[in-house]
């Protein structure tokens, strides 16, 4: 009976190929380090003349990663946005919104606004107004969800 070795990577391969068929997935990054410029599986491939053919799978490897791992990305994104990081942000836009819609009301009612869309008037109050309140709520998301996590 021959024992055939086995490199470390290719060991690292299979068991990355065993977690998906179980129906658990690495971690992406744990993936996309294997096809990094210069990563194993390049440099194996370019000395053994088969660089192009390389790159081709790359570029499905990308695309497949992509699509798999969409929902981890879309939930990183929510994390950032309401996940507590930009609490004071919000806070303070929010107050600063609300100061200027108060400055209007009690100075200047003729004021015109060209950013994003043309506003005049009355008009420039509702919209400090609305801003006000948005930037109020993502601030709230964002405390509670601070809070929630300085407690455990």
């Amino acid at each position: 009976m021959t024992v055939v070795s086995c490199s470390p990577k290719l060991r690292e391969i299979d068991g990355l190929i065993a977690q998906i068929e179980v129906g658990n997935p690495p971690k992406r990054s744990a993936l996309e380090v294997l096809f990094l410029p210069t990563g194993p599986i390049q440099e194996v491939s370019v000395s053994s003349g088969w660089g192009s053919e390389f790159l081709e799978l790359a570029k499905r490897f990308d695309t497949a990663v992509e699509r798999a791992y969409f929902p981890e990305k879309l939930s990183q994104q929510m994390e950032e946005a309401f996940g507590g990081r930009p609490r004071w942000f919000f806070t303070i836009l929010s107050a600063l919104a609300a100061a200027f819609a108060i400055l209007f009301v009690r100075n200047d009612r003729t004021i015109e606004v060209w950013f994003p869309v043309h506003l005049k008037g009355i008009e420039v109050f509702w919209g400090l107004i609305a801003c006000a309140v948005i930037a109020a709520g993502l601030g709230a998301i964002n405390w509670f969800s601070w809070l929630r996590r300085a407690r455990k």
